[in-house]
């Protein structure tokens, strides 16, 4: 019987070993059968099960600069199929290749050299992703060929991107600091040396405005310091409740807020939404003068706060956005800097133009409503 003979070992009488070692020893031989050659190497369907499994992305190109070979990886990782990706040329994935000078770039190899790059590879939808190459010249059967791995480095590139904006604060904090803070410390401190030399109580007053002018930078700074982060775990918020609690604590006594009645529902940090709306209420109080009115509406990507203030000229739009800027003798500066670094932390765009009143248009767009 078939289970005796497992047993007891095989007709001449042999011991045959355990059966877990037997299916050992049979999926080796059969590997063995598979994939190693006589002389030790592999089969080539070996080598082609390896490069598909390896989660690496590997293209091969030849002379002329067009995919011979990729694996479904790289097929992937450029949003598309691997038949689709056969025979285009080098220079529509790679942008930085350009293709009248492909032969040169070819001939600049070495057989057996390896090159290391960063570069931005293009998506079959149009976008872009960022990229490490490795590119090696290799040789098959008298044949020159560039076999490429390629892996996604936008978690790096993120990363960099992030450094660069601290650093940027960094050397903002420290204008802030050596210029913005001095002045008005400069002149709290003269204020009080004529107060001490004359008695004159007239120079508090001017000591009090510097010191509240000091206290109101150092508010902005930790507010710049804070919200140049991404938000990383946005929830809904209703946007109507926001711009009346905003208005409530930002908004002018003698001015009027129209704000729509369909604002809708926007992923958001609750907290830093409501900083938006507050300074830009606060700067249309501070620009537009008593009186000023308010207007907040919804667009089909996003929002739109107006005031019918002065507003402001095309060629200063870029400047108001920038660290320290203002055109009022008690403002900080930073204001609009704020909401810009907050609309970009959640992945929105903020845009400036003229209102239908003549003053001060402010557009958020880039917003996914709930």
């Amino acid at each position: 019987m078939t289970g005796e003979h497992s047993r007891h070992g095989d007709r001449d009488g042999a011991q045959s070993e355990p059966a877990s070692d037997g299916r050992r020893r049979g999926v080796a031989d059969q590997r063995s059968r598979a994939d190693v050659r006589t002389d030790g190497g592999f089969e080539p369907g070996f080598f082609n099960a390896v490069v598909e499994r390896v989660g690496v992305a590997v293209g091969v190109y030849g002379a002329d600069g067009r995919f011979a070979y990729v694996n479904q990886a790289y097929a992937d990782l450029l949003g598309t199929d691997r038949e689709s990706l056969h025979g285009t040329g080098l220079w529509e994935v790679n942008p930085a290749i350009d293709r009248a000078r492909f032969e040169e770039y070819w001939e600049s190899f070495d057989l057996g050299e390896t090159r290391q790059r960063e570069a931005r590879h293009s998506r079959f939808d149009g976008t872009e992703v960022p990229v490490e190459t490795h590119t090696t010249a290799i040789e098959v059967d008298g044949t020159r060929y560039n076999v490429g791995t390629i892996a996604d480095i936008s978690e790096r590139v993120e990363g960099w991107e992030k450094l660069r904006r601290q650093d940027e604060r960094l050397e903002q904090f420290a204008s802030v600091v050596s210029h913005d803070l001095r002045n008005p410390l400069n002149v709290a401190m003269g204020r009080l040396q004529l107060a001490r030399e004359t008695d004159d109580t007239a120079h508090l007053d001017h000591i009090e405005q510097s010191l509240e002018r000091i206290e109101a930078l150092i508010e902005d700074v930790l507010t710049l310091a804070r919200d140049g982060n991404r938000i990383t775990e946005p929830e809904p918020v209703d946007v109507e409740r926001i711009v009346h609690r905003a208005w409530t604590t930002a908004g002018p006594e003698d001015g009027t807020l129209s704000a729509s009645d369909d604002l809708g529902t926007v992923l958001s940090d609750e907290n830093r939404l409501l900083e938006v709306f507050e300074n830009l209420f606060e700067n249309a109080a501070s620009h537009a003068g008593p009186g000023v009115t308010v207007t907040v509406d919804r667009t089909e990507d996003g929002l739109v706060v107006a005031d019918d203030g002065p507003g402001i000229e095309p060629s200063e739009r870029g400047d108001v956005l920038e660290y320290g800027y203002t055109t009022t003798e008690h403002g900080t500066g930073y204001g609009l800097t704020i909401v810009e670094q907050i609309v970009t932390a959640h992945g929105w765009q903020l845009s400036l133009s003229e209102s239908e009143s003549g003053g001060l248009r402010v557009t958020v767009s880039g917003v996914e409503f709930e």
